[in-house]
């Protein structure tokens, strides 16, 4: 990940060797499903919010 040089000490940051590997653990805090819309991953819709009731939008439509 750093290369044959590796990277000298800058600042408040340690050394890291030649060719070293950085191994990152991440811990997954929450996760919103999202719908591929057109099914080619260029569109993709999150709910925020579930709607109320049967009401449609239409051209003009006020949406809050």
């Amino acid at each position: 990940a750093f290369s044959d040089s590796g990277r000298d000490i800058v600042g408040q940051y340690c050394a890291v060797p030649p060719n070293a590997t950085l191994d990152i653990d991440i811990e997954i805090l929450s996760f919103k499903q999202v719908v591929d819309v057109m099914g080619d991953s260029y569109v993709l819709k999150k709910v925020l919010r579930e709607g109320e009731g049967l009401d449609t939008p239409n051209d003009g439509a006020v949406v809050h």
